[in-house]
């Protein structure tokens, strides 16, 4: 399985021919940077804002995704989503974003999102520990701050994390901050793509992994 970065909370999760995307920037995004285009065959999208909800973006080369934007359980294709909805505030609007929790290939992933708070439903702490990989915002601001996001972290115990949203050009003192709320020595290197199998990942523990963007 491959997991590429392409900036703020855009990813995308593939193995083989199967492609997932995650929160793909629009064209009109914040940034003013121009997305990525790849074809996907599922969307996640957590927030309907224009850092989070490009569609157009990853629908490409005759691939159309199917699109999952908001709270629900869901099965696309042998996936499992449950998405859970918690309020955010972005340019001083309420929005809802969705907290996704998904089975991709027997790899079970947190997609945390557009997350405010750490404090997040009963109902979605239910996954509390069938978590391998877990996406989340640590940048402050709009989204979780460094202390927020480490606690939010430590809730799930996940075999491994990924940060992302810490800034346009990824802001150093964010990620210092979040390691060392996290604990233990954590090297800072990073991958232009993260390359793994399920039997690697279940042999990791709390292991950070940081993404270049493509």
């Amino acid at each position: 399985m491959i997991i590429s970065y392409y900036g703020k909370q855009f990813f995308k999760i593939q193995q083989g021919d199967k492609v997932i995307a995650l929160n793909p920037l629009s064209k009109e995004n914040s940034l003013k940077k121009k997305p990525s285009r790849f074809g996907s065959d599922l969307t996640l999208i957590s927030t309907h804002y224009k850092d989070f909800d490009g569609v157009d973006t990853v629908s490409y080369n005759n691939k159309e995704p199917f699109v999952i934007s908001g709270p629900g359980i869901y099965e696309v294709d042998g996936i499992t989503i449950h998405g859970y909805g918690q309020p955010t505030h972005i340019d001083g609007e309420l929005y809802i974003n969705t907290v996704y929790f998904f089975d991709f290939e027997g790899i079970r992933f947190l997609f945390a999102g557009a997350l405010e708070s750490e404090e997040i439903s009963q109902e979605a702490r239910e996954h509390t520990e069938s978590v391998h990989i877990l996406f989340v915002p640590i940048g402050g601001g709009e989204v979780l701050t460094p202390v927020q996001a480490a606690k939010f972290v430590k809730d799930f115990t996940p075999n491994v994390i990924i940060p992302m949203d810490y800034g346009k050009d990824r802001d150093p003192a964010s990620l210092d901050a979040f390691l060392r709320e996290l604990g233990g020595e954590r090297e800072k290197n990073f991958l232009d793509k993260f390359v793994f199998k399920k039997s690697e990942i279940e042999a990791k523990t709390d292991a950070l992994i940081l993404l270049n963007e493509n």
